[in-house]
C-alpha cells in the first residue's frame, strides 16, 4: 500500500506565480487584447490571397469559413441605437 501523505512531499504547497521579471502587456487598442480578432487575424491567410498553399484553403474553408464570417460581421457591424431590437427571424 503506497501512503498518500508520503507522496505529496512536505504537505504545504505553494501556488503557482509568474516569474519575478514578468509583466502584463498592455495592448493599445480593445482589438489587440480581443480573442475574437486574434482567431480572424488568424484565418485571413486562408481566406485571402495566395499565401497559402490551394489544400490548406480548401481545408481552412471547408471547416472554418462560417466562423469567420460571423465574426467579421459580429466585429464589424456597428452597434444598434439603445431601445432597438433585432428583428426576429422568421420562416413562412
Amino acid at each position: 500500500m503506497i501512503n498518500s501523505s508520503a507522496s505529496r512531499g512536505s504537505g504545504s504547497t505553494a501556488p503557482m506565480a509568474a516569474p519575478r521579471g514578468a509583466t502584463a502587456s498592455s495592448p493599445t487598442t480593445p482589438a489587440a487584447s480581443s480573442l475574437l480578432h486574434s482567431i480572424v487575424d488568424v484565418l485571413d491567410p486562408y481566406f485571402e490571397g495566395d499565401a497559402k498553399s490551394a489544400e490548406e484553403q480548401f481545408i481552412a474553408r471547408a471547416l472554418y469559413e462560417p466562423l469567420r464570417r460571423m465574426l467579421t460581421r459580429l466585429l464589424t457591424d456597428p452597434p444598434r441605437p439603445a431601445g432597438t431590437q433585432v428583428p426576429h427571424l422568421t420562416s413562412h
